[in-house]
């Protein structure tokens, strides 16, 4: 007997003490049993209550209430009923034998007894009793385990008819026990399936409803000795629904489509818009006619604004699908602050503001964060800063504490109501509708870096009154990366140096099938002193690259013939080393890692960040020395601006 199980209880009922104590003694000696005493029939049935026995000693004549009578009673009580009792009895009748054995008895031993039969006796019905017990506990919980499975479960005899079922089945069936109990396992289904199969998907057709596609699992019906076979040739199938597999299989591929639609549309959207601003930001530097250069400069904001909008689409199904993936590495903040007053210096300029950057209390090393997405919050709150700022000042002021990097936007905007303060972090939310129409914009701006912020464990308060102006700032995370930070100022200068030179010596093979886009990469490549090839599809890239010396790839990912991917993936097949930037409108993560695995070393998003560009010509390019810029000084006079280098 297990330790963790308790002595087996037994109860002795005699209404002589000496007899009970006698018998106690002899059960007690072994050491395997708890014994408890009644003098009389009512005192048994009032212990049994109290504390239930596993057997019971009953003596049979008794005054008041014999043993039969208790018998009786307790083999009436469904709680009670399974108790073996064995009868004491000093009288030698078959007739109050053979009604103790009617009344449920499970045995009886004459007064006086043989210490060795009674225990022998005692023993036997007990262990019987506990054994029965413990196989009914099993049983209670297999049949728990069958009620409770998330499985259809039949058991089939071996000529296919269903012998039991569990409630899933009904319930997938439509049809109670008795309906399916008896008949054969091929009538629950619509379609016609070889019973053979150890495997098998089918139609279970229930009694009221549509169609169930399931799935069978079980032995092969054809053989008698499979292992988990029943001794008379039963089998047990599983019968699998699966309508939430298929559905989710339904989902992924519906996800993975979509995946690819907005990736298509975006390269397809964003290539010739960015075509479109590039080219008339080229025009405007070239005309010199005043109402030339403003029908040039609408075709710009005009271009410039549908862009920003299908960004910012394109980025609000990405957070509402959860695609949004937060990394962390070091970034400088200063060179941040400076890129985004880079960025915004031409329309600054262009609306008579003021635009200042101060950095207050900052560490000595570079944070940990996600340049990206930070930068793309501080964009979203500087354009709005930018577009609802008619005249006077913008203040970036950036600040740190123990925890928590802040950087405020300040503007000297229209402001903003209380009531519609509210609603400002919502998507498509603006004042009201004539500041759509005033200032245009698709509302989306605030709900995507509101949704950013909160993603890198942040957050963004706003504070405004109306005709005063907004102050917007962002709270994130300051964590502290091992690397020194650069130099900084603590008072930006107002006005950054537009056009800054950047000239290079190199070959660059420019892959991409769109005329407007290379003819713009060419232009300002050129700008920079590089020598430019263009293919216009993967094959004819392939082929360049293997026939002359470049110093570097620019290679569209999405070309006709041949994509960029591919032929990226032969030209390290066959040994190509030079390094090949991903140029391309569909830089997500999983993107990413489908270029990195083709052999790409860079990923280059359109429109093209500007920095970005930089960083991978001055990795893999050798700046031009000063007799081979005053070469180009004619090409200079178009230099792009670097706010087309961040959109084209």
């Amino acid at each position: 007997m297990s330790r963790a199980e308790p002595q087996p209880h037994i109860l002795i009922v005699d209404d002589i003490p000496a007899i009970s104590k006698i018998a106690g003694l002899v059960l007690e000696k072994t050491n395997k049993y708890r014994i408890s005493y009644a003098i009389s029939g009512t005192v048994a049935l009032r212990r049994i209550l109290e504390d239930t026995p596993d057997l019971v000693l009953l003596d049979i004549d008794m005054p008041k209430m014999g043993g039969h009578e208790v018998c009786q009673r307790l083999k009436q009580s469904p709680i009670y009923c399974d108790i073996p009792i064995i009868f004491l009895t000093a009288m030698d009748s078959t007739s109050d034998t053979v009604s103790g054995f009617r009344l449920g008895g499970a045995d009886y031993i004459t007064k006086p007894f043989v210490p060795a039969i009674l225990l022998a006796r005692v023993e036997t019905h007990l262990n019987l009793f506990l054994s029965q017990r413990r196989e009914k506990a099993l049983k209670q919980h297999l049949q728990n385990i069958l009620s409770s499975m998330n499985e259809g479960l039949a058991v089939i005899n071996a000529e296919n008819i269903i012998q039991e079922i569990n409630p899933k089945l009904q319930a997938l069936s439509g049809k109670q026990a008795s309906e399916l109990i008896g008949h054969p396992f091929s009538s629950l289904f619509s379609d016609e399936g070889d019973e053979q199969q150890l495997l098998s998907d089918r139609k279970l057709q229930p009694l009221n409803g549509a169609e169930i596609p399931v799935r069978i699992l079980g032995s092969s019906l054809s053989s008698s000795k499979e292992e988990n076979d029943i001794e008379d040739g039963s089998r047990v199938l599983l019968i699998h629904d699966l309508r939430e597999l298929l559905s989710a299989e339904s989902s992924r591929q519906a996800s993975h489509a979509k995946d690819n639609f907005l990736a298509s549309m975006s390269h397809e959207l964003r290539t010739p818009l960015a075509s479109i601003i590039g080219n008339s930001e080229l025009l405007l530097q070239r005309l010199n006619n005043t109402k030339e250069r403003e029908l040039a400069q609408q075709i710009e904001v005009a271009g410039r604004n549908q862009l920003a909008l299908i960004r910012d689409i394109l980025e609000v199904s990405k957070i509402e699908e959860g695609n949004i993936t937060i990394d962390e590495a070091p970034y400088d903040l200063s060179t941040l602050l400076s890129e985004i007053k880079q960025l915004f210096s031409h329309q600054v300029e262009q609306a008579g503001l003021t635009l200042k950057v101060s950095e207050k209390e900052m560490p000595n090393h570079q944070l940990l964060g996600d340049a990206g997405h930070i930068k793309q919050v501080l964009h979203n709150l500087m354009s709005n800063a930018v577009k609802f700022t008619e005249q006077g000042s913008i203040q970036i002021t950036a600040w740190s504490t123990t925890q928590q990097l802040h950087i405020t936007i300040e503007d000297s905007g229209i402001g903003i109501s209380p009531e519609i303060m509210e609603t400002l972090f919502q998507r498509f939310q603006q004042a009201d509708s004539s500041i759509s129409r005033r200032f245009g914009g698709g509302g989306l701006g605030l709900y995507i870096a509101n949704n950013l912020t909160r993603l890198m464990g942040g957050s963004i308060e706003a504070h405004s009154t109306e005709q005063k102006g907004s102050t917007f700032q962002l709270n994130l995370p300051c964590k502290l990366s091992d690397l020194p930070a650069y130099a900084r100022n603590t008072e930006a200068s107002s006005t950054l140096p537009r056009n800054q030179a950047h000239h290079f010596r190199g070959r660059v093979l420019v892959a991409e099938d769109t005329p407007e886009m290379w003819m713009l990469i060419e232009s300002i490549l050129q700008s920079m002193g590089i020598e430019t090839t263009i293919a216009k599809n993967g094959q004819e890239a392939l082929e360049l690259a293997l026939a002359n010396p470049f110093d570097l790839i620019l290679m569209d990912m999405q070309m006709p013939i041949m994509d960029g991917i591919e032929a990226t993936t032969m030209l390290r097949q066959v040994g190509y080393v030079q390094p090949i930037a991903a140029l391309t409108a569909n830089v997500t993560q999983k993107h990413q890692e489908q270029f990195e695995q083709a052999g790409c070393d860079a990923f280059l998003n359109k429109p093209v960040d500007q920095q970005a560009l930089l960083a991978v010509l001055r990795c893999h390019l050798q700046p031009a020395e000063e007799g081979d810029a005053a070469l180009h000084s004619e090409v200079e006079e178009l230099v792009i601006s670097d706010e087309l280098r961040q959109i084209f």
